[in-house]
């Protein structure tokens, strides 16, 4: 038997028996202690401490080109367990997988009184915005030109053919701010409408907030309030 691949062959079973060791021992990278049984790590440490010896024998025999009949019995009995090796690695390494996930504490779920509450504070939080948004507008002086130019616009968008689902009732624009009020017969279509207005005046009024209104009446269809900046111009901040 040649030297190169035998010693190629123990190196590996070598390589492979120390990664089973690290899996196998009592502490591993982790931090975390995954204790085998005594006999395995003897085991695994007398099988390495054979393989290092069986590396340093072919390592001297490399002058002669030819392994002695031990080691060439030995190696040939070695590439019978290789498969074997491998497979108790993988079956370790899944082990301990499994061992590290079944330790992390479970998530803890929302009760539905804390999902309620939270929607609550994020219905309310949003509200005050939007309140502080419209004494925004209200507070803002018109710009006569801007606010002329920026209202035919945004009726001339609502005639096309592409709103034909919307109607616009409510349309005021200011210095920074506009503010639009459309109901929508389908609702679905809502967002629809939503991304449309966005194309069609992005450039003029290129942020906006959407405040969906509640229906006053019963059958009344519900309506959006948008308040739309103007380019160059930021929304208030929250």
């Amino acid at each position: 038997m040649k030297i190169l691949p035998a010693l190629t062959l123990v190196s590996s079973c070598l390589a492979l028996l120390l990664g089973a060791y690290a899996i196998f021992s009592p502490t591993n990278k982790t931090g975390m202690n995954h204790s085998a049984p005594n006999t395995e790590l003897l085991s695994l440490q007398n099988e390495v401490a054979h393989l290092s010896a069986a590396i340093k024998a072919l390592q001297n025999t490399q002058t002669t080109g030819t392994v002695s009949e031990s080691l060439s019995a030995e190696v040939s009995q070695l590439k019978a367990t290789v498969d074997a090796l491998k497979r108790t690695q993988a079956t370790a390494t899944v082990a301990l997988a499994d061992s590290i996930v079944s330790n992390d504490p479970p998530a803890k779920m929302p009760t539905a009184a804390e999902m309620n509450a939270q929607m609550l504070e994020q219905k309310a939080a949003f509200n005050q915005y939007t309140a502080k948004v419209d004494q925004s507008f209200r507070a803002e002086m018109p710009d006569a030109k801007w606010s002329d130019d920026i209202t035919q616009n945004v009726k001339t968008a609502f005639a096309s053919s592409e709103l034909s689902d919307a109607s616009l009732i409510g349309l005021e624009c200011r210095t920074s701010l506009c503010k639009l009020e459309v109901s929508v017969k389908d609702p679905q279509k809502t967002q629809e409408i939503q991304r449309w207005l966005a194309y069609k005046l992005g450039d003029a009024l290129p942020k906006f907030i959407a405040v969906p209104q509640d229906a006053s009446a019963e059958g009344q269809t519900p309506s959006t309030v948008y308040y739309l900046s103007r380019e160059g111009h930021d929304l208030p901040k929250s």
